[in-house]
């Protein structure tokens, strides 16, 4: 890969929707349910850029509302494939929709949980975005520039259910942990240890193309995932 050996790891979703996404922190299995569990909201159509932006921040903040998570689009933001991916001032990324939303959120004290997903078709040899990217640091090269762009993120998502095809081929486990959730986990750490990392992010439905979340989470547990809270999305199996 041409990397450094220090940056080697292997040796490791009323208006607003309620957060898809409860993340629940590594503790031991003996132990009971955490006591700082938090509650926040995701609706990216509700918080887009646009005009519509600070009435709705303003809604948030009338609720009372501490946490949001926030998609980071990988594609949609490097569209082309820069020259220095950990620079966030390189010239292919368009950071334009992302400022304007995480600006807007942290100039009204809400923190954001936010989820990096959807490769470039540079990324993944012309793929679709769901399709893992083929370079081991690509994704985790994304991740620095994100955190150098916005210093003051501190909760990090990688992906967005991987064990379902419909949005990571292969929804294989490992190539999750490999490509994805490792690599990001060790350069977010090494820019700031205060970053915490969640993995998973499972859809709790397994499907004909997709795999059970409780099997994906032995297969990450079989790769040697490294995050600092599983993620998993808790809707209701039915209607």
């Amino acid at each position: 890969t041409g990397r450094p050996a220090a940056r080697s790891w292997f040796t490791r979703p009323m208006r607003l929707a309620l957060a898809a996404a409860v993340v629940a922190l590594l503790i031991p299995a003996a132990a009971g349910a955490s006591p700082s569990v938090r509650y926040g909201v995701q609706d990216d159509a509700y918080l887009s850029a646009g005009s519509s932006l600070e009435p709705s921040l303003q809604t948030l903040d009338e609720l009372g509302v501490g946490l949001v998570r926030y998609m980071v689009n990988w594609r949609q933001i490097a569209p082309v494939k820069p020259r220095h991916p950990t620079n966030p001032g390189d010239k292919a990324y368009d950071w334009s929709s992302t400022d304007a939303v995480l600006g807007a959120l942290h100039a009204h004290k809400i923190q954001v949980l936010v989820t990096l997903y959807r490769a470039p078709a540079w990324a993944n040899r012309g793929k679709g975005a769901n399709v893992a990217p083929t370079g081991r640091y690509a994704l985790a090269d994304f991740a620095i520039a994100v955190a150098k762009r916005y210093p003051w993120l501190r909760m990090w998502e990688i992906w967005n259910e991987p064990n379902l095809q419909s949005f990571l081929q292969p929804n294989s486990p490992q190539v999750y942990v490999q490509r994805l959730l490792n690599p990001a986990y060790v350069e977010l750490h090494a820019l700031n240890p205060a970053n915490r990392v969640a993995g998973g992010a499972t859809s709790p439905r397994s499907t004909t193309t997709g795999l059970s979340p409780v099997s994906f989470m032995r297969g990450m547990k079989a790769a040697h995932a490294r995050l600092d809270a599983y993620s998993h999305h808790p809707y209701p199996v039915t209607r």
